[in-house]
């Protein structure tokens, strides 16, 4: 039995009784020549063990995804939002994509080399364009009668950006009419650009348009002491150790290939679906704060749902269906994929849920704990750490706006005041109980309207792949009723029917093991609780 798993030093491989970590691009014909003296196999051999396992691999957190990007130091919470934000790409139907993700932090911060990270592996597909500054002329003209539609579009150091970009974000269209010249004379032009592509911007005081903000993610890095100690002990070990080095260079890039790889993977132009959402809608009620802003916020928290499906669509139910030539497939989101997004609240998920920044935050949990009566900006910049300027232009006048704060404009210095505390973390967890019966009644009608069900792959007790045969992806062909009422049934026929079949050595592998006897699916909820869902 033999896995693979990506921790943050390396891969940790496990080959029959050897277990064993390495830093190293697992591409390379060096790591072959490796792998090769560590299982005393040929290099041939250890070739093919190799690509087995980069052909199974699968990451079985949103922590091993975050692995990924090993150039990123500290910003764990960022790195999966941001990951999970450009996975929403690969959802069918662009109204339930995110539009982007405003990157916020001071100069020198690393929001340049995140983002660079990130994007890295999705250079190669030529989706990617980088400009330092776009204007509205340049982009009606460069993308001219070309689709746009999951291009990303990134603009470095911005503080703001053209009104056409905000059109094409909200729309998925951009139709110009003007008057060009030509040949000496006035010509009308027409000038379209389909799709709807998606914006990646840093900046360091976003002055533009707020309406682009709310169409997007808005991240803010991690400015503290403890991440600028990280980073100079990264530095530190990278210029100091010749041999950490050259191992951590190729581990990044094998890293970068391994992500690609996985992108590509990924099925385009799925649907999900979240089948416990009233139970969400109901927490989200009781929130103190609800305003109409909530109403794009949580599409945001729902299209975050879904992309957290989609990441782990491998250990999810998968609703598949067949109908005037076309095949649609649904993936079902679980409560894994709500808690995977609700651990990120802190992260840059709060300003979904209660509108507040991680910087506006640090400054309301200070006035808090400091409970003076009046502040003025020099005392916060000392008791936050954030620069004075930055707290005067952007994030007390954020509060302000949001009601949390008062500013006496008339006092010298201004005087500030706390006037609202009620900002802590929402309590959004849901009954596994509740939930699971909505994923259930789900399958049911799903099973209704003609759909039939792959099952999640089968996965170790740790979550680690193993050595997949072809047939392990199982799928239910729903006819009439999934009433979850008659278990042996199904699971003889999965038995005795199929992986009979299955192992008889003259017939060739199959893709999917087909079930024809179906009324039930709830030995899935409750016999698989390896999957890491419902349980």
């Amino acid at each position: 039995m033999s896995s693979v798993l990506l921790t943050r030093d390396g891969w940790l491989f496990k080959v029959n009784d050897k277990c064993f970590k390495v830093m190293d691009d697992l591409f390379s014909t060096d790591f072959d020549v490796k792998f090769a003296e560590i299982l005393g196999v040929e290099v041939k051999n250890a070739w093919i063990i190799k690509n087995q396992l980069i052909e199974n691999y699968w990451p079985a957190s949103l922590d091993e995804w975050r692995n990924l990007f090993p150039g990123v130091v500290g910003e764990d919470g960022t790195v999966k939002l941001l990951i999970l934000t450009l996975a929403t790409l690969k959802l069918r139907n662009p109204e339930e994509r995110l539009m982007g993700v405003i990157v916020e932090a001071s100069n020198s911060a690393g929001k340049s080399h995140i983002i660079k990270e990130i994007l890295k592996p999705l250079r190669p597909l030529n989706i990617v364009f980088e400009f330092t500054r776009m204007t509205g002329a340049f982009l009606e003209r460069k993308f001219q009668n070309e689709n746009v539609d999951r291009k990303i579009l990134y603009l470095q150091e911005s503080n703001n950006a053209p009104a056409q970009l905000h059109l094409i974000l909200s729309e998925g269209k951009l139709h110009i009419g003007l008057v060009e010249r030509n040949d000496g004379g006035l010509k009308p032009t027409e000038i379209v650009v389909e799709g709807q592509p998606f914006l990646v911007i840093t900046t360091s005081n976003w002055t533009g348009s707020q309406d682009l903000v709310h169409r997007c993610i808005v991240v803010n890095l991690d400015e503290s002491r403890e991440q600028t100690l990280r980073i100079l002990a990264h530095q530190v070990k990278l210029n100091s150790d010749p041999v950490f080095s050259e191992l951590f260079t190729l581990f990044c890039n094998g890293c970068m290939k391994i992500f690609k790889i996985l992108w590509q993977k990924i099925p385009e132009n799925i649907d999900v679906v979240v089948p416990f959402l009233p139970l969400l809608e109901q927490k989200i009620q009781s929130l103190p704060n609800i305003n109409i802003k909530l109403r794009r916020d949580f599409r945001k928290l729902i299209s975050l749902i879904k992309a957290s499906a989609i990441l782990f669509y491998k250990n999810r139910i998968m609703a598949v269906r067949e109908k005037n030539y076309a095949k649609n497939t649904i993936i079902i989101a679980t409560l894994e994929d709500l808690r995977n997004v609700l651990e990120l609240i802190d992260s840059g998920m709060r300003q979904v849920l209660t509108s507040l920044g991680e910087k506006e935050l640090q400054v309301l949990k200070t006035m808090a704990e400091a409970k003076q009566e009046f502040y003025n900006y020099s005392e916060l910049a000392r008791l936050t750490g954030l620069p004075s300027s930055t707290l005067r232009l952007v994030i007390i006048p954020r509060l302000e706006n949001k009601g949390y704060v008062l500013v006496d404009r008339e006092s010298r210095p201004h005087r500030i005041e706390l006037v609202r505390e009620d900002f802590e973390n929402p309590k959004l967890y849901i009954e596994e109980e509740q939930a699971e019966k909505f994923i259930k009644d789900c399958i049911q009608e799903l099973s209704l309207i003609g759909y039939s069900f792959t099952l999640p792959e089968k996965t170790s007790e740790n979550g680690l792949n193993h050595e997949k045969k072809p047939q392990e992806r199982v799928v239910v062909e729903t006819t009439q009723d999934l009433g979850f009422s008659d278990k042996n049934k199904l699971k003889e026929s999965f038995s005795e029917k199929n992986l009979e079949k299955s192992s008889d050595s003259k017939n060739k592998p199959v893709e999917r093991v087909v079930c024809t006897t179906t009324h039930d699916l709830s030995f899935f909820f409750e016999n698989n609780p390896q999957n890491g869902e419902i349980s």
